[in-house]
């Protein structure tokens, strides 16, 4: 089944004093990107699980490298403990038969369906596992499906007939919380005879953990914290509001024209005092406002002004900061998302964004698009989250979990259907799966692509919309409200900011509830340098670059370059090849 724009297009194009020719052709591109949001395969809604989850089998791996702690070199042994099982493996560098052994482990009965975790794997260890063992476990019959977010490979599938075992990161599990090896252990396996960072104590560690998610939700643990949160989520679906995955046209709008974007960012140079405020799990407590079940799709008029929907506007004026959306470039260029500074522009916007724009000095004029005829909360949910911070205290180990469990549901209604999966094996897997090509244009041994759409409950870009529109909308506005005070901002990010003045007077700061302003007592040292690029204190921040120093960003935010290093791992189908090691200059971009 294909979807018919044509009903859509007589009614978004019906005349209306404000239906002109540009906002017809932002239709015409929006309708035309429907076709790439297929409606014909099944998707199940989301709603309330009927049974409860069966935990997997949880093990603890502890990888040993040439150099410590440097998961780029050579693995030279590996220590694994699930269940009553445990062993060490010791490597001897011939990936054939360090293959052989390690299969041979892992075809181990107690390990059937099995989480196997490493701590800190995605951050190279598992780039490590394919460069040393894909080829060769290809060669042995098993297939590797890679779980991957961007650059960052969070799991590893690896199958070998109807068994199928998961190898993961213990960090991607409990939601990459602030804490080391050691802490994690000893935070949850505190009186364990094994020693505090071995593979005994991180599967003690884990299994504590899982029951503390089930105590808290009913929910076991899986691969990454995403999927666990959407779990504990669906448990709060009211039984009678099923939902069904959004219209195509609504869904073009979110992903074409951009109605659902990331967080905001904003930035200047700047190194002096301020204070910091950020909002108090501002993810889950968006939460508590409704969310998107049912909508029409309505034409422009001022019968629609003011309901909430997401709707293709006009926007205009100048405002007291860029804010982010995304304007209608013309044909060629469609929707590009910008930090826009003013005008007049068009663009899809949740109605939830709409008080913070215009807060800001913006004018917001609704043209037509979805109209929300009904509306479901995640109110219990996020009631369930407030209530355990409550009881256990900020800064404790039921509060930490309760916040990544909270903040990780919004990710996964964004998440797309569309997307590309990667396979090792020897053989075609078939179907729809074709050779990797690399940029030359050469075929890779043993790896395998295919573009798939793969429609899931959680995928609700609508509500992933209103809610990242809700939460911009605050941050907005609690900026608008310091910058009439008298205040400067200096830097701006998702749902916190730094500015010259103390904000407490203009935010609400309530103690302990959900989505109220934290904002630091005293001020301190800020120096900016871009944007997600500062340093507050001792702490440094910063996207695309580690190893900084406040010293460093001084020399930034000055107008100064600081020279940066990485290491590049080679292709797992280029053994021979070595690591590369490449010069980065950090520069100020605000």
């Amino acid at each position: 089944m294909t979807y018919d724009p044509s009903i859509a297009w007589a009614v978004l194009t019906a005349k209306t004093p404000t239906s002109g020719r540009t906002e017809r052709d932002a239709w015409r591109y929006i309708l035309d990107a429907t076709e790439s949001y297929p409606t014909g395969v099944y998707q199940p809604p989301l709603k309330a699980p009927r049974y409860s989850e069966k935990p997997k089998p949880l093990g603890g791996l502890q990888w040993e490298y040439e150099t410590p702690g440097d998961a780029t070199t050579l693995p030279t042994a590996l220590s694994i403990a699930c269940g009553a099982e445990s062993g060490r493996l010791v490597f001897t560098g011939d990936p054939a038969a360090d293959t052989a052994a390690l299969a041979g482990v892992l075809l181990m009965p107690a390990l059937k369906s099995a989480l196997l975790a490493s701590w800190g794997w995605s951050a190279g260890g598992a780039n490590g596992f394919l460069h040393y063992f894909a080829r060769a476990f290809t060669r042995i019959g098993w297939t590797i499906d890679p779980i991957a977010s961007g650059s960052i490979c969070k799991a590893l599938i690896l199958r070998h007939k109807r068994r199928a075992i998961w190898l993961t990161d213990a960090q991607e599990m409990i939601g990459g919380q602030a804490l080391t090896l050691d802490q994690f252990t000893d935070e949850y396996a505190p009186r364990s005879v094994n020693a505090a960072g071995s593979s005994q104590r991180l599967a003690e560690a884990l299994g504590a953990y899982q029951r503390q998610t089930l105590g808290m939700f009913g929910v076991a643990l899986h691969a990454t914290i995403g999927a666990a949160a959407l779990r504990a989520a669906s448990c709060y679906v009211p039984d009678d509001k099923w939902v069904w995955r959004p219209n195509p046209l609504m869904v073009a709008m979110n992903r074409t024209a951009h109605g659902f974007r990331g967080g905001y960012s904003y930035a200047q140079a700047y190194d002096g005092p301020a204070y910091q405020a950020d909002i108090s799990k501002a993810y889950t407590s968006a939460l508590v406002g409704d969310i998107p079940h049912r909508s029409a799709l309505v034409p422009a008029g001022l019968r629609w002004q003011g309901e909430p929907g997401i709707y293709l506007c006009r926007v205009s004026g100048f405002g007291k900061l860029p804010i982010y959306i995304a304007p209608w470039r013309g044909k060629a260029e469609g929707f590009m998302p910008e930090y826009w500074s003013g005008g007049r522009a068009l663009a899809v916007l949740s109605s939830t964004e709409y008080p913070g724009i215009r807060a800001l000095g913006y004018t917001v004029e609704q043209l037509g698009g979805y109209v929300h005829i009904s509306t479901w909360t995640l109110a219990p949910f996020a009631q369930r989250i407030a209530e355990i911070c409550a009881a256990h205290g900020r800064g404790s180990a039921h509060e930490r979990t309760a916040k990544v469990i909270g903040n990780a549901v919004y990710g996964k209604f964004a998440q797309r259907p569309d997307h590309e999966d990667v396979r090792y094996s020897a053989a075609s897997p078939g179907g729809e799966w074709f050779p990797m090509i690399d940029q030359r244009g050469n075929e890779v041994p043993d790896l395998w692509t295919s573009r798939t759409v793969t429609h899931r409950p959680g995928q609700h870009v609508d509500a992933a919309a209103t809610i990242t529109g809700r939460v911009r909308s605050w941050l907005y506005t609690a900026l608008a409200d310091t910058l009439d005070a008298g205040g400067q901002i200096v830097h701006a990010d998702t749902d916190g900011f730094l500015s010259t003045i103390d904000p407490s007077a203009y935010l609400d700061t309530t103690a302990d509830k959900l989505g109220a302003w934290r904002v630091g007592a005293e001020p301190d040292r800020a120096i900016v340098w871009g944007r997600k690029a500062y340093a507050f204190g001792d702490e440094v921040r910063t996207a695309g670059f580690s190893g900084l120093t406040p010293a460093d960003g001084a020399v930034l935010a000055a107008g100064g370059t600081v020279e940066t290093y990485y290491n590049t791992k080679p292709a797992p189908w280029k053994p021979g090849a070595g690591i590369v090691q490449t010069k980065r200059l950090a520069k100020a971009t605000a």
